[in-house]
Parts: C-alpha cells; sequence; structure tokens
C-alpha cells in the first residue's frame, strides 16, 4: 500500500482497493440484517424509508459496533503504512459517519460541494469507503480530477428553501469528472476540497460508505478561511433547523 503524494496532490485523490476485507464487510452487513429481524422487516429500504424514528434510527447507526471496528481498521493500516508521517500530520484527530442512499431518492443527495463542513486544518485528507458496491447504477460520487487545485470556493444557496449550498458549476469547466466504480471495501483517498457530488441510487437496494475524517490538530492555513467554513456550517444548520418547523 503505497502513498503516492505526487498524484494526490495532482489528480486531488487515490483510489486503494480493498482497504478492508470481505469479512469487515461482512460485520456491517451481519448488523443491518439482524435489525431488519428485530423491526421485522425484509430489508433495510422497509425499516428506514418511512420511519417516523427515521433521524434517532440514522444518528444510532454512526456508531455501529461494525463501523467503528472498520474505521479503526482503516486507521491502523494508515499508521502502519506510515501515511500520517508522510502527509506530515503531527498529532491527528478523526470523525467517522456512516453515509447512506436509498435507492431512487434524490433529496438528500449532495449538490456540487467541497466537505468543508468539518474542516478545521488544512492538513487534512478524508476516506469514502463504499460497504456496497458503488457504480453509475447503485449511486456514487463524482468528482473533477484536480479541482481541488482551485482551493476553498464560497457555496451559495440556489433558493429561500435549499437547504445545502452549493458551488457554480461554471468552476467545473476544464476539469475531467470521473464516477467512481467501486467493490465493497475498496476506498477513496482525497483531498476535502476537490468538487464533487452525489451520483443517485437506480438500484433496489440502499446504498452505504463511511466516511472518514483525518486532520492535524495544527490548523496550518489561513485560519480566517477556516473561520468563514465554520460559519457556513453553522448557517446550514440553523437554516436546516428552520425550514424543518
Amino acid at each position: 500500500m503505497k502513498l503516492d503524494l505526487d498524484k494526490l496532490i495532482n489528480d486531488g485523490f487515490l483510489i486503494f482497493k480493498k482497504m478492508i476485507s470481505n469479512s469487515d464487510v461482512a460485520l456491517f452487513v451481519n448488523e443491518i440484517d439482524k435489525l431488519n429481524k428485530i423491526y421485522k422487516k425484509k430489508n433495510f429500504e422497509a425499516l428506514f424509508k418511512d420511519s417516523p424514528e427515521r433521524d434517532m434510527i440514522y444518528q444510532k447507526l454512526q456508531n455501529l459496533n461494525s463501523v467503528r471496528k472498520i474505521v479503526q481498521k482503516v486507521c491502523q493500516k494508515l499508521e502502519k503504512n506510515k501515511f500520517y508521517s508522510k502527509l506530515k500530520f503531527k498529532v491527528p484527530f478523526i470523525t467517522n459517519g456512516l453515509i447512506l442512499s436509498l435507492p431512487n431518492e434524490k433529496d438528500n443527495l449532495n449538490p456540487l460541494h467541497q466537505d468543508i463542513y468539518n474542516f478545521y486544518s488544512y492538513n487534512f485528507i478524508k476516506i469514502w469507503l463504499p460497504l456496497t458496491k458503488v457504480n453509475k447504477k447503485n449511486g456514487s460520487m463524482l468528482v473533477y480530477k484536480s479541482s481541488n487545485k482551485l482551493g476553498f470556493i464560497e457555496p451559495k444557496y440556489q433558493s429561500k428553501t435549499s437547504t445545502y449550498p452549493e458551488i457554480d458549476n461554471r468552476h467545473t469547466k476544464g476539469f475531467k469528472k470521473i464516477i467512481f466504480e467501486l467493490d465493497p471495501g475498496d476506498c477513496v483517498l482525497f483531498n476535502p476540497l476537490i468538487l464533487h457530488k452525489s451520483i443517485g441510487n437506480k438500484s433496489k437496494s440502499t446504498r452505504f460508505n463511511i466516511g472518514i475524517d483525518i486532520q492535524d490538530f495544527n490548523i496550518n492555513g489561513n485560519v480566517d478561511v477556516i473561520r468563514k467554513m465554520v460559519a457556513i456550517k453553522n448557517q446550514r444548520t440553523l437554516r436546516r433547523n428552520l425550514l424543518r418547523k
């Protein structure tokens, strides 16, 4: 497992096959199957889609034992292969989340954006690790290769009822778009400032992936820009809460 720093800087991302094993993925699949049985549902879509406890279920999913174990294994592998030292992380801190995309559900797809909503240091990498197959049919992530070189771009809300600010498509001109086609356990390591967006799930099953944020505790960059990102995050949270009422 080799960290190609030049490629990461130039392309904005790297792909690693089999970051975790099939047995690691099976831990997660087994837990989801157990939940389906507990709730007496034939599949996760029936359990989750129209549940009045949807928000609560989503929050609980973040801390599944399998998710924690997988994140720990990924971080151990990065450390073993000296990724932190090669990336000049002095004191890394790590956060993670479980992301899901239901079949044919468009409301929660992310528009064109940068991952600024947990951005506290310019020494920052993200890991996007599918637990189910991702491609044009099953849903995936689309990135614009090398667009991270543009740096931070302030997003804008498209309307008064928008809950997620977007980056104008004009910023993607000249950059090659790539839709990831990966098997469960593969992963993408990427610069959070690369322009990217969601690809909808047209299959019959939920797409699951784990997102891992790894940053250096040292800010190592423009504090004012980071404060602007935090303000955008807080505004988005406030806007979502107001529009839900």
